[in-house]
């Protein structure tokens, strides 16, 4: 038997396992990363390993239905029927107070529904919010769960008489979560996860929960992130190392793996989730699951080239595939590639045209072609199907930033904001509203926060900079742009803004050198536009000042009489020739020296 069927022989019973409690994301997570496993020859399993997965099976089961008596089995099939036809309160009613106490599987199935008819209700109410949003903010705390109080009186109470099974457990740190009592959640997750570590719904709600813990805390967020997940994640590990099965003790592995890159990405550790799955890819070069991570990380990380090439990828082997298609459709919206947004759609709308993600990437096809109206209409049906989706509501605010209603699209960020509060690019758009407002402060502060979830961005330095030279603070703006320059090889914007405030606080060296460093870039590019004059007629001042390198001063000479022809502004274009006169000068000089 191959390496990987113990792992596989696990998968198996999670997929049955979950499916038994209606948890359905995560058994399809499972079932897809046990597909991904599959053998190559596809080999029929031999009797005897049969027999050895059954008994494997029947020993790690964890409160399943084969060990319900007849009239447990019979409550249970009735209430699984109405869980899987979104009956919430008929499975609620079909499980009575006295089945709940007996078995751990009726119990949280009880529970489970009675959470999932409060999520249900919440969304009831926020839907006629939609059309008139910008009176009436939304913040997560506005519409509750009310059937969070009396789910967690009763799981507090059966813990008092006997331990909660992972999976209460997992319910347990949702329901805390939603309390906002982030450091109980994450205790429940983990007791459940060291228990159950397949259930893929808990990693997300645990990636979740570190980041709400690590934003909150004093150092940097991405330090706190992983100094966090270590901390609560190696005691596991190394009391993995003492399970007698060796299966369970590599799916924890698995599973760690998988978290951490979830919630790296979540993050904006963009370099520490790519590392984890090019490793995961390596481990799982079939997986769907991975390959799209990738794509979306590449996106996060502006290599839009890759991204798309990832996207089209999965997307060839997945035809009927749509998680993350909206990703995609980013991807091509940002690449202004019509024809290829326009097939993704009409693909989608085939597939699925009620899916959140379906009505995002048609939103972006209408974004596109500049029909802001309809691509909000469809963005706004994306939050009908699902008014957890937080990323159509920064969609939302775009669209309002291309019609000038800066009021409705700072109403649109907050409430993705509200939703998301690690979502950085909620808050950078923000800070971006704002400064179309004249309103600098207000800026400063979103974009702080965007700077503080992404640190590794180099756009959300240069923002936060740029505000600081609003507000006359040219020191602070300096380190912003240093921290700009430390986050991306090439600068960009960041080296342009130090050569000029270091030019105005006549610190000429340093000017030099970033704008010398601005030029190279420039050139490089072949934009002969109005920052290479401008550095170019630094560099000729300052050089001609110095009067110290004749092949530097030669070198300047070409590349102003070049810049005579080049498409610059008049103004600087006659300042350059100036300068020729000056250098030919100097060069004689030079020549007779």
């Amino acid at each position: 038997m191959e390496e990987s069927e113990p792992i596989r022989r696990e998968l198996r019973h999670a997929v049955r396992a979950l499916s038994a409690r209606g948890l359905a994301a995560s058994a399809r997570f499972c079932a897809e990363l046990l597909a991904s496993l599959r053998s190559e020859t596809r080999a029929a399993v031999s009797a005897s390993a049969v027999a050895t997965a059954t008994s494997s099976m029947s020993s790690c089961v964890c409160g399943d239905e084969q060990s319900l008596s007849e009239l447990e089995q019979d409550v249970y099939l009735v209430a699984k029927a109405y869980l899987d036809c979104r009956e919430y309160e008929q499975c609620v009613h079909a499980i009575s107070d006295e089945d709940d106490r007996t078995h751990d599987l009726l119990f949280f199935m009880r529970y489970y529904a009675l959470y999932l008819l409060g999520e249900k209700r919440r969304a009831d109410e926020m839907q006629p919010q939609f059309n008139e949003f910008v009176s009436s903010p939304l913040r997560d705390d506005t519409y509750r769960n009310r059937m969070v109080p009396e789910i967690l009186a009763s799981m507090q109470a059966r813990r008092s008489a006997r331990d909660l099974d992972p999976f209460a457990n997992y319910l347990l740190g949702v329901v805390l979560k939603r309390e906002r009592r982030w450091a109980e959640s994450r205790k429940a997750l983990l007791r459940s996860l060291s228990g159950f570590p397949l259930n893929w719904s808990a990693w997300l709600e645990l990636s979740v929960v570190s980041a709400e813990m690590a934003t909150s805390g004093r150092a940097g967020a991405a330090h706190n992130v992983r100094a966090s997940l270590d901390a609560i994640l190696d005691p596991i590990s190394v009391a993995a190392k003492s399970w007698q099965s060796t299966s369970r003790r590599r799916c924890w592995e698995l599973m760690r793996e998988l978290g951490e890159a979830r919630t790296y990405a979540q993050n904006a550790l963009h370099e520490d989730a790519l590392a984890k799955y090019e490793a995961l890819s390596d481990a799982l070069p079939s997986s769907a699951y991975v390959a799209t991570c990738l794509a979306v990380v590449y996106y996060e990380m502006r290599d839009f080239d890759q991204a798309e090439s990832r996207f089209r990828d999965v997307f060839h082997a997945e035809p009927y595939r749509l998680e993350a298609a909206d990703m995609y459709s980013n991807v091509l919206f940002v690449k202004e590639d019509g024809a290829e947004l326009s097939m993704l759609a009409q693909r989608c709308l085939r597939l699925d045209k009620y899916r959140p993600e379906t009505c995002c990437v048609i939103g972006n096809y209408y974004a596109l072609r500049q029909q802001h109206e309809s691509a909000i209409a469809c963005f706004e049906r994306a939050l009908k199907l699902n008014p957890m989706y937080s990323h159509a509501w920064t969609l939302i605010g775009h669209e309002y930033v291309e019609l000038k209603n800066t009021a409705a699209a700072i109403e649109a960020y907050r409430r993705a904001v509200d939703l998301n509060p690690t979502d950085f690019r909620a808050w950078y758009s923000l800070g971006q509203a704002y400064e179309l407002l004249s309103m600098p402060l207000f800026a400063l502060f979103y974009f702080k926060k965007g700077a503080t979830l992404c640190p590794r961005d180099p756009r959300m330095w240069c923002a936060v900079g740029h505000v600081y030279e609003e507000l006359d603070r040219s020191q602070d703006a300096i380190r912003c742009y240093t921290r700009a320059m430390d986050c991306s090889e090439e600068g960009g914007d960041a080296v342009h803004r130090l050569a000029r405030l270091y030019h105005a606080q006549n610190r000429m060296e340093l000017a030099a050198h970033y704008y010398a460093l601005e030029f190279g870039r420039l050139e490089e590019d072949g934009d002969e536009g109005p920052e290479m004059a401008e550095a170019l007629l630094f560099l000729a001042e300052y050089e001609c000042n110095l009067a110290e390198d004749a092949d530097l001063a030669e070198s300047f000479h070409m590349q102003c009489d070049h810049s005579r022809s080049a498409s610059i502004p008049c103004d600087i274009s006659q300042s350059v020739c100036r300068l020729v006169d000056s250098l030919t000068t100097l060069q004689g000089i030079f020549e007779k020296a």
